[in-house]
Formats: C-alpha cells, structure tokens, sequence
C-alpha cells in the first residue's frame, strides 16, 4: 500500500520511479520490496507498469502507475510474490552430501551394535536384512554401505569373525 501511495501526486499523472527511490522512499529492506513490485507489475494484477518489462526486479528499473488498470471488483487482493527459496550450489550440495553420507554410516554402526549385542552371533546375511529393516524408517542403506560399517567395525575390534565359519560375526564386548 505504501509502495502504491507514493505515485499519488498532484502536480503529474504520469509519475516514474526507480526500485532503487522506492527503497530509498519506503526504506523497505531489498528483498521484500522486489516481491511486492514484482507482485504489482507483474502479477494478475499490473497495477503498476515496469520498465523494462521482465520478471526480475533491478535497482534502475523504472515503475509507472498503470492509469488504464480496471478492476470489476470493488476490492482486490494483490497475491505477494513468494520468496524464492535459496538454491544450494555444487559445492554446498557436495559438502551437504558428505556430511548426510556420514551420518548415516554413524546410524548403521549403530544397529549394527544394537542388533550384535542382542544376538551375540549372527550370519552374516541376517546381520545385513536386520540391519536394513531397522534403519528402513530413516533411510535405505545399500548392503554396500553395511558392509563398509561392519568392516569398520571389525577393525576396531567391536566385532570378530568367527574362526569356524567366516559368514558368522560375533559381538565382542
């Protein structure tokens, strides 16, 4: 509404200002503020005319009220244009990855060590379908991945294989 009252005045009809004299007017932080123009010059309802017409809101892009904007309604709500969510770029992705790829090695050696230390042996294809429908709520571990988490397991010695059959860990506490 503030936005819009500034193009009301009485010596010209024809009124233009920047995005950047908005801001400075208005003293509406520069994002907020490129919603609201993009919602008034660009939304369902142009209320206000943008130079040059594009959706991106710039500091030297110039608004014009639209004198010829008609409305069969009495009231109108102007829908504001919603934030655009941050966009994670490569790097950030591939660091966020390797964090995630972590944890969940965490989260299966821990199974691991629950299901190992109620069974005390177990095979070695149980170990790997228990292990597998106790973490199914929080994500699908590839039998890649478990077997990376009993190898790690066995060389800090929380596991052993045992002597007579190499498919049957036991727990070692």
């Amino acid at each position: 509404m503030i936005i819009l009252l500034l193009f009301v005045d009485d010596n010209s009809l024809e009124k233009s200002l920047t995005a950047a004299k908005i801001q400075q007017l208005t003293h509406i932080p520069e994002e907020p503020l490129a919603r609201q123009l993009q919602s008034l010059a660009c939304g369902k309802y142009r209320i206000l005319n943008k130079t040059p017409k594009s959706r991106d809101i710039k500091p030297t892009d110039t608004f014009v009220f639209n004198m010829e904007f008609k409305s069969p309604q009495y009231r109108i709500r102007i829908p504001v244009v919603s934030a655009r969510s941050n966009i994670e770029t490569e790097k950030e992705k591939a660091v966020s990855q390797a964090v995630i790829g972590q944890e969940r090695l965490y989260l299966i050696e821990a199974a691991i060590v629950r299901i190992m230390k109620t069974r005390k042996q177990i095979p070695h294809d149980v170990l790997v379908n228990e292990t597998i429908s106790q973490l199914a709520p929080r994500f699908l571990p590839s039998s890649k991945m478990i077997k990376d988490g009993i190898g790690k397991l066995l060389d800090r010695e929380y596991l052993q294989r045992s002597p007579d059959d190499p498919r049957l860990y036991i727990y070692l506490a």
